[in-house]
């Protein structure tokens, strides 16, 4: 009995593998171990793959911070720019209502001068025209300019011979209230009169100031009232201006002959003579010449000055003849020279001899 149970449990042993000469006897695999062996082995490998989980989530989580931080920064930055806005304009808008402004402060405080000021000339140009009985043809060409009143007033000439305006300027305008003004214009009319004595008709200019009343709208102008015709005197009788002393006079001898010539070709000879005149560096469009328009007849005076560094200040009177009817003419002139070796040339010319600016 007992022999057979040895044998039992040697049968149940597992066999022994026979191993060559030479090699390794390889461990005999406990069953038992192994599948706690696979157990340790899944147990590493998800501690490791959690591991690599908290890494991935730890990167996320920042990933998300960094984008929620960016996120609030952005709606911060809004907020503020939003209350900047709301408390100061921004240059756009600031500068968009200056220009408004500006655009509005011009239409209510002049921005219509040079259309007001051609508006009443042109008005007077008509009011100063009119024919042998044409009261209903004159009404018709001013009734663009004057109110309905001014219009129906009767009688507004004789109408018992013929004018024309052959100039207007409106000059000047003064404010009389708000949006009325006095436009000033000077004129003058040719009258067309007929000779008692021979029967022809002559004709007779003279000139004439009107003070013309126009009135601002919102959708233009009109004459309120009839222009009436005044004295307006502009010169201020007061002042006198003296001819310019530039400090001690030099003499003028050496330089008569260079002045003369000048002036002869800047007269009545080609613009290369009158170029070749000047000093280099000369601005040859204040010397285009008249072409014998008018000619040079003579030199009246010469006072020199040399004020500052080589410049020659010379004041001039002079004579000159128009062409077409021979009238002398006086004239008188301010110029600078240069001398350039022996010569002296002419360097720039104006038409002041008082209050000379050097």
């Amino acid at each position: 009995m007992m022999m057979f149970k040895q044998k039992k449990d040697r049968e149940t042993e597992p066999k022994k593998k026979l191993t060559k000469k030479g090699e390794k006897p390889q461990p005999e695999s406990d069953p038992i171990a192994e599948p706690q062996q696979k157990k340790l082995k899944t147990k590493e490998k998800k501690v490791v793959k959690k591991e690599k989980d908290d890494s991935y989530v730890m990167k996320k989580n920042t990933g998300m911070r960094v984008l929620r931080a960016i996120f609030w920064i952005i709606l911060f930055f809004i907020f503020v720019r939003g209350v900047v806005q709301i408390i100061k304009p921004d240059k756009v808008s600031e500068i968009s209502r200056i220009i408004n402004e500006f655009k509005e402060e011009q239409k209510n405080n002049g921005d219509h001068e040079e259309e007001l000021m051609r508006y009443a000339q042109d008005f007077v140009k008509e009011y100063l025209t009119y024919t042998k009985s044409g009261e209903e043809e004159f009404k018709k060409r001013i009734s663009p300019y004057v109110s309905k009143r001014v219009l129906n007033i009767a009688g507004v000439y004789g109408f018992r011979s013929n004018a024309t305006a052959t100039y207007v300027d409106a000059y000047r305008k003064e404010k009389y209230a708000e949006n009325i003004y006095d436009v000033f214009v000077a004129a003058e009319v040719q009258y067309d009169l007929m000779d008692a004595a021979t029967g022809e008709t002559l004709e007779i200019k003279e000139r004439c100031t009107l003070k013309v009343p126009v009135v601002v709208t919102d959708n233009g102008y009109a004459i309120e009232a009839l222009p009436v015709y005044v004295t307006d005197v502009r010169r201020d009788t007061d002042y006198n201006s003296q001819e310019s002393v530039l400090g001690s006079e030099i003499d003028s001898e050496p330089l008569k002959s260079a002045v003369t010539n000048f002036l002869d070709a800047y007269y009545s000879q080609d613009q290369s003579m009158i170029n070749y005149l000047l000093a280099a560096g000369a601005d040859q469009n204040k010397f285009i010449g008249l072409s014998k328009r008018y000619t040079f007849q003579k030199l009246e005076s010469i006072r020199s000055y040399m004020p500052v560094g080589n410049d020659i200040i010379c004041l001039l009177k002079v004579k000159i003849q128009d062409t077409v009817n021979e009238e002398t003419i006086y004239q008188e002139y301010n110029i600078t020279m240069v001398k350039e070796g022996e010569r002296y040339y002419i360097k720039d010319m104006n038409s002041k001899i008082s209050n000379i600016n050097y």
